[in-house]
């Protein structure tokens, strides 16, 4: 299937909002902003990407997804537990970290893999036994409502919750795939910005790592408002002005999620004990400025990734080359 251009420039800009996101050592509007919409954003992709693959027949290749989302989830979820324990040297805090690991839970950022998974998996299952559509959209919601709503229970169900929201996410990508990727009218995509701006600011902080959801049907809204205004961007931009250095970000993001955390670690080192903390006193700009720094190594990391790590992404030698996005 010939990939969508648009797609891989709005996951271009999702990844760089996400990096910036975490070069931020204090919340800020501009945090609550991009955790608004950006991991809603990877699971609708993922969703819309799904409906386009699946040419009427819903299934996936369980065996391959597990290479391509758990390799690299187990590979760089323990790498940087080690690397962590290293620069602390906490070793004391180890083993609880490498439980994390084995949950399923994660102590970084690739938590997302496996999250993505479960949810395929769920959505699938779904799909392909529960008959008619409309019953399989009313369980869509549910799981969602139980996800955003329900609290306690254990790892286990924090997984399992986090999982449905995904898949709720996921089914929004697949049903609603026409409406995102159809061009819209100026108009409706000012009024859907101006829209998202408002409720992301005034639901409050968001965090699908720690359950932070605020209202739960603010949060939803604002993840499909927030996805819907950045791909039709994508595709108005698209047509007037050539994005390479985005889309390359955007059919990389496999690599840049599972090795930024570690060049966020080291310039954060890196600047408090050289530079006495420099990067804090720039405020809101912060992870801007930060984010950037981010990125330009991230063009010299990812080649690395594909050349030397291919095995750690679950891809074989021969397409060691290409890359695997999410």
């Amino acid at each position: 299937m010939e990939r969508n251009k648009a797609i891989d420039i709005a996951k271009g800009i999702a990844i760089i909002c996400m990096v910036v996101g975490h070069c931020y050592c204090e919340h800020n509007y501009v945090l609550q902003i991009i955790y608004a919409f950006h991991m809603p954003f990877f699971f609708i992709a993922s969703g819309i990407l799904y409906g386009a693959k699946s040419s009427g027949s819903v299934c996936i290749d369980f065996k391959k997804q597990c290479g391509k989302l758990l390799t690299p989830y187990f590979f760089f979820e323990i790498a940087f537990t080690l690397f962590v324990t290293i620069l602390s040297r906490s070793v004391d805090t180890l083993p609880e970290k490498i439980i994390h690991v084995f949950t399923l839970d994660g102590v970084t950022v690739t938590w997302f893999l496996p999250c993505l998974l479960i949810a395929e998996v769920i959505f699938t299952w779904i799909i392909n036994n529960i008959k008619p559509k409309k019953l399989c959209i009313g369980v869509f919601v549910l799981l969602v409502l139980i996800g955003t709503v329900v609290r306690g229970g254990g790892t286990f169900l924090f997984i399992l919750r986090r999982s449905f929201v995904g898949t709720g996410f996921l089914a929004i990508g697949y049903y609603g795939k026409n409406l995102y990727l159809t061009k819209s009218k100026k108009s409706l995509l000012s009024i859907a910005a101006l829209s998202f701006l408002i409720l992301a600011l005034v639901n409050g902080p968001i965090s699908m790592v720690t359950e932070t959801y605020a209202n739960p049907v603010l949060f939803i809204i604002n993840g499909c408002l927030g996805s819907f205004v950045l791909i039709q961007v994508c595709i108005l931009l698209n047509t007037k002005v050539k994005l390479s250095e985005i889309e390359y970000f955007g059919t990389h993001t496999m690599e840049i999620l599972c090795t930024h955390m570690f060049a966020v670690e080291i310039i954060r080192l890196i600047d408090y004990k050289v530079f006495n903390d420099v990067l804090k006193t720039l405020g809101i700009f912060e992870g801007i400025v930060f984010g950037c720094l981010i990125l330009l190594i991230m063009k010299r990391i990812i080649p690395l990734c594909n050349r030397f790590l291919w095995f750690a992404f679950g891809r074989k030698l021969s397409s060691s080359k290409k890359a695997v996005v999410i």
